[in-house]
C-alpha cells in the first residue's frame, strides 16, 4: 500500500480489533497524516496512541473519549470543525472504520424481548451512533483527493440468524442494510465495505466463551476458529489496498481477495 497523507477515524480503538486497525494503518501513513481514535477508555486510547507514535511519530493522533451509546451530534460536529474544517488540510486518502459495538445482551430468545429501554440502549450504540458519525464525518470528502472509504465491521450475524443472539443479529443486519443504502446513494464518491473480521482473540470473545448464557455450540465455534486481531487488520488493509470489491458488499476474513 502507498504511504501517503491519510485521514483515518477508528471507533472502538482502545483495545482489540479497533486498536489493531489503527496500528496496522499507521504503517502506511506519511508524516502529517491524522488518525482520530475514539472509545470510552482514555487509558486504552493512550495505549493505542503510544503504539501509533512508535510506528510513526509524525502522525497527528487525536483521542476522542466518548460513550457512543449516548451519541451527541453537537460533540461530533465540534470535533469535525476542530480537526478537519479548522486546519483545512487536504489528504490523499480517507477512511472511517466503524468498529464500535457490543454483543450483549445475549442468551435470551427473541420472543422474550420486551424492555424498551434495553432496546433503545442497544441500538443507540450499535446503529444510531454509526449513522450520526457518518452524517458528520462523511463531509471529510471535501478534503480528499480520492473517494472516501467507509468500513462497517460486520459479522456472519448480519447474514444469518444465530439463536439467542437476536439483538446482535438485528444490529448487524440493520447496519449492513444502512451501509448498502449508503453505497447505492453515494456512488463513486464513497467506497463502502462491510467487513466480517472473524472470531478474534479479544475480551469480547472471552466474555462470550465464559458466559453461562452462551450455548455450547457457540462456545465451540469460537474456540475452534479464533484468530488474532492483528491478522484480521492486515486482511482488511489488503482488501482496501486492492480496492477491487463492489461498494456495499460484505467480505469475510476467510474469503479470497
Amino acid at each position: 500500500m502507498k504511504c501517503d497523507k491519510k485521514f483515518l477515524m477508528v471507533t472502538g480503538a482502545s483495545k482489540g480489533f479497533g486498536q489493531s486497525i489503527a496500528l496496522e494503518w499507521a504503517k502506511f501513513c506519511a508524516v502529517d497524516s491524522k488518525i482520530i481514535i475514539t472509545a470510552r477508555s482514555e487509558k486504552g486510547l493512550k495505549e493505542t496512541e503510544s503504539g501509533i507514535k512508535k510506528i510513526n511519530s509524525g502522525i497527528h493522533v487525536v483521542k476522542f473519549v466518548a460513550d457512543h451509546s449516548n451519541p451527541v451530534k453537537v460533540a461530533y460536529d465540534a470535533l469535525f470543525s476542530k480537526e478537519i474544517e479548522g486546519p483545512g488540510d487536504r489528504f490523499d486518502f480517507g477512511m472511517i472504520v466503524h468498529n464500535v459495538g457490543v454483543v450483549e445482551p445475549q442468551g435470551e430468545h427473541a420472543l422474550t424481548y420486551s424492555d424498551l429501554e434495553e432496546m433503545e440502549k442497544y441500538f443507540r450504540l450499535n446503529l444510531f451512533s454509526v449513522m450520526i458519525l457518518n452524517a458528520t464525518f462523511s463531509r471529510v470528502k471535501e478534503y480528499l483527493s480520492n473517494p472516501l472509504f467507509i468500513v462497517n465491521v460486520s459479522s456472519i450475524g448480519a447474514l444469518s440468524p444465530i439463536p439467542t443472539w437476536g439483538y446482535y443479529c438485528m444490529g448487524k443486519a440493520a447496519r449492513k442494510m444502512y451501509f448498502g443504502t449508503l453505497a447505492v446513494e453515494e456512488g463513486k464518491s464513497v467506497r463502502v465495505l462491510n467487513y466480517s473480521p472473524g472470531v478474534m482473540n479479544t475480551s469480547a470473545v472471552d466474555r462470550i466463551t465464559n458466559s453461562d448464557k452462551t450455548t455450547e455450540d457457540i462456545k465451540d465455534f469460537c474456540c475452534e476458529n479464533v484468530i488474532q486481531p492483528s491478522d484480521s487488520a492486515k486482511k482488511l488493509a489488503l482488501i482496501i489496498s486492492k480496492n477491487s470489491f463492489q461498494s456495499g458488499t460484505q467480505i469475510d476474513f476467510a474469503d479470497e481477495v
